[in-house]
């Protein structure tokens, strides 16, 4: 890779330097890239001694999966957390973490070995897609992020700036000096793009006559569109997590409605007609879904609260969360087979 002797040489100047101790790994600096014109949130990692990289979130999406997990810890564990992570990683790993395209990285560059036995792996997560080796004009993005971030580091320590608190600080774009980072501050993570608002999404044109005259009954669904917990190799783009639709009864404990999608077949007017094809098919409406996204909220109000469905927008739904993470259990234990075992078809995935 081109650039990669260029990775190196950086974070040497890091170790040698001890910049990471300069600053914590939850003091996020927004810096705007001049390539794609996003803003990263990017992290040093390295003053707590356990792990040392530089992590860059790409633009509000990116910053809400570090939002979360700096907010509640175990979300860590969250299967939604990895297929949604939208960032680029600096990072030293052991060999004994790395994986197979990894390992055939580290192969052929015998630079990567940083110390002892630690590699410099730059790697890409994108949504929908697995983990991969950053691209030369991903690791070029990287580096330049990475120069701008040790400027500011620097200049900070020239000028005893306190860096050891959370925070959130977004540069500004004219390389104007910064005598306090304070000045450029954000104070609430609620100023940043909400990248969910959903007010212009048109309800598709989905026929609903099947649940016309429907009964409400006084029952709770949990309804989800996601990236699946496990991997399709052979997709048109490469390796990808399918999306799909999950439909629980959270007073049965029970899936009553799920479909997987092939790479970007997952539409609004499919996720409809697979909501409508499940409430015809109990034979009645709820009383209340529940859903945790503002664009799912808004196509459900639209289509059923004039039914007399209340429509719920909520943090968490449990039992949905409990049955991704027991499908990516099984996916997990069955890696090393081409067909996956479809759990929900059983009716639950406990």
């Amino acid at each position: 890779m081109k650039y990669y002797s260029d990775l190196v040489k950086a974070f040497r100047q890091l170790a040698e330097e001890q910049l990471w101790d300069q600053i914590d790994d939850s003091f996020l600096v927004g810096i705007r890239s001049k390539k794609d014109s996003q803003i990263y949130w990017c992290s040093l990692m390295g003053k707590a001694k356990d792990v040392y990289g530089f992590a860059m979130y790409k633009a509000s999406k990116g910053l809400r999966v570090f939002q979360s997990i700096l907010e509640n810890p175990d979300s860590a564990a969250d299967p939604e957390l990895r297929p949604n992570q939208d960032m680029i990683l600096f990072c030293l790993d052991p060999e004994e973490f790395l994986s197979a395209p990894q390992q055939e990285f580290v192969q052929f560059h015998e630079s990567s070995l940083f110390s002892d036995d630690m590699y410099l792996i730059p790697s890409r997560m994108k949504p929908g897609f697995p983990e991969s080796i950053c691209t030369e004009d991903e690791l070029k993005l990287g580096l330049d992020l990475l120069d701008t971030f040790v400027g500011f580091l620097k200049s900070s320590r020239k000028d005893n700036l306190d860096l050891e608190e959370d925070a959130l600080v977004l540069l500004p774009e004219d390389g104007a000096c910064i005598d306090d980072w304070r000045e450029y501050s954000i104070e609430s993570y609620m100023l940043l793009e909400d990248a969910e608002a959903p007010d212009d999404i048109p309800l598709p044109q989905v026929d609903l006559t099947s649940i016309e005259g429907l009964n409400l009954e006084g029952t709770i669904w949990e309804i989800h569109c996601c990236y699946a917990p496990f991997v399709v190799e052979d997709g048109p783009k490469g390796a990808y997590h399918p999306e799909m639709i999950l439909i629980l009864n959270k007073d049965q404990a029970q899936i009553i409605g799920h479909e997987i999608f092939e790479f970007e077949q997952l539409s609004n007017e499919k996720l409809i007609h697979k909501v409508t094809e499940t409430i015809a098919a109990a034979g009645y409406l709820p009383c209340e879904i529940e859903v945790k996204t503002k664009k799912l909220h808004h196509l459900m109000a639209r289509m059923l609260e004039s039914h007399g469905v209340d429509i719920n927008l909520v943090e968490k739904l449990p039992m949905i969360t409990d049955c991704l993470q027991s499908m990516a259990e099984q996916f997990l234990h069955q890696h090393h087979s081409h067909e996956h075992h479809d759990c929900c078809a059983q009716g639950t995935c406990g």
